[in-house]
């Protein structure tokens, strides 16, 4: 597949506190791509450690949370590249203690 061209329209430090049910959060952010604007895009931290974005989660009462829009693998690495580039832009390494071998894990599957 062929990333499509996106763009990180804002970002926003999330608060430390942890979801034992989610991923920790690190940011939340917004971005553009294909002329659709997507809000409440979150960077975190999944079950494994690793470090992936999801795209915008229901907020439907009395159901189950969960992202509302699903990136290809592809799209989802190259997002999160750009992205992990902006937190640190902002936060610097040492907020979050992201590892370099994060980071080239995620160039890695981004091509």
């Amino acid at each position: 597949m062929t990333v499509s061209a996106f763009q990180i329209t804002g970002l926003r430090l999330a608060c430390s506190n942890t979801d034992a049910t989610g991923p920790t959060p690190i940011a939340r952010f917004s971005m553009n791509i294909a002329g659709v604007a997507l809000n409440g895009c979150l960077l975190a931290r999944n079950y494994g450690g690793e470090i992936t974005v999801f795209g915008p989660f229901s907020k439907k009462e009395g159901q189950k949370r969960g992202a509302e829009v699903h990136f290809d693998p592809e799209l989802r690495a190259a997002i999160t590249v750009a992205v992990l580039a902006v937190y640190r832009a902002i936060a610097g390494d040492e907020r979050d203690q992201l590892t370099d071998a994060a980071v080239c894990r995620l160039v890695a599957r981004a091509g």
